[in-house]
């Protein structure tokens, strides 16, 4: 059976990889990313922030990574991103940075800090002059490349339009996965290519079967990829009204130096000077009516940021009030005094969420 199920959607992808029913799939896909040695190979994970079907189908305009910790206390963030922005890079070292930033306790020292290794999957080109598909980032000497400077950093980033090998190429596990999540929509779960005849490819195989037989599942699905759809479409237009005011500029740039040179050289000569004045006149007009298309150019680009914004916020707060209701279920079941939403909602996401696990952790610790 062919699911047609783009596992890179992120609905899809976090049902493979961020359930903990499917933590051995999550641990396949890191070792084949992150090669380690045998001794050093992760053998369990605990999933942190284990996804929730209701939480996503009431949080569809939010994508969360997947984190997770392995049996040595490695820290993991895992994510499938559909497009790279020109700021992408900036935000994969800001996360993985909160991740590591916010391990120790105010009592804690500094050799309790363990490994934090971003894992991202692109399906764009973020490095167009390196043709490798795998790029692995560590912090080095530039003047001793083999020198580095801590063992607790790690990034590694996946570029999928890279990978062009064919089915009969593939050549290990992660060659395999690369596969997988390109062309998982239209895998027959019943014919898998050789690469792919693995427990864990065919434990993610059946999700995405799942998926498309199951009516609210497949709608959480297509709620996923509208809202992915929408995120890239405001990403190009916030481009292109950029593009088009940076041409607009330039082109205006272009005719007011024209003009000057025209100007200068009719100045010795009263009727050319005529000539040149109304050459002049003529590109000051070409240059209002560009500097005009700019200037639309310019607000459109930030009505779309605008919009960016307002998806953002609700994305926020529909986040802080899905945490928020647990919460207040949470203290209601232990009898706790319930926190004013307007005062939970003051705190940060993290926070929240780090409030939410204490009182669950209570309530499972209820007789």
């Amino acid at each position: 059976m062919i699911p047609h199920i783009d596992p890179k959607v992120d609905y899809a992808f976090k049902k493979i990889f961020g359930c903990e029913a499917n933590a051995p799939v999550l641990i396949d896909l890191l070792n084949a990313v992150l090669h380690f040695t045998a001794e050093a190979c992760i053998a369990s994970v605990e999933i942190v922030n284990p996804f929730n079907e209701k939480d996503a189908a009431a949080d569809k305009l939010s994508v969360v990574d997947i984190k997770a910790r392995d049996q040595r206390g490695r820290l993991f963030n895992v994510e499938m991103q559909m497009c790279a922005t020109p700021e992408y890079p900036e935000r994969v070292l800001y996360y993985w940075a909160k991740i590591y930033g916010n391990q120790l306790e105010r009592a804690d020292d500094y050799d309790q800090l363990k490994p934090t290794i971003s894992v991202t999957f692109l399906n764009d080109v973020l490095f167009r002059d390196a043709a490798d598909f795998h790029l692995e980032f560590r912090l080095r000497s530039s003047k001793h490349p083999a020198l580095v400077f801590s063992e607790l950093q790690w990034m590694h980033l996946i570029e999928l339009p890279k990978f062009r090998k064919a089915s009969e190429e593939l050549a290990d596990t992660l060659d395999g996965w690369c596969y997988f999540l390109k062309n998982g929509a239209d895998l027959d779960s019943g014919g898998l290519p050789t690469g792919l005849q693995t427990p864990a490819v065919q434990k993610a195989m059946e999700v995405l079967t799942v998926i498309s037989k199951t009516d609210l599942e497949r709608e959480r699905y297509e709620a996923s990829v509208r809202w992915e759809r929408d995120q890239r479409s405001y990403a190009k237009a916030a481009a292109k009204a950029q593009e088009n005011a940076a041409k607009a500029q330039e082109y205006a740039e272009k005719e007011k130096q024209n003009a000057e040179i025209e100007r200068a050289r009719t100045a010795n000569a009263e009727g050319i000077a005529r000539q040149a004045a109304a050459k002049a006149k003529e590109a000051a007009a070409k240059a209002e009516e560009a500097t005009a298309k700019a200037e639309e150019a310019t607000a459109k680009a930030e009505e779309a940021a605008a919009k960016a914004e307002v998806a953002a916020a609700k994305a926020e707060k529909a986040k802080k009030d899905g945490i928020v209701d647990r919460i207040h279920l949470s203290q209601e079941l232990l009898n706790l005094p319930m926190t004013a939403r307007e005062e939970l909602h003051t705190q940060s996401v993290e926070e929240l969420e780090e409030r939410a696990k204490k009182l669950k952790e209570q309530l499972l610790a209820k007789p």
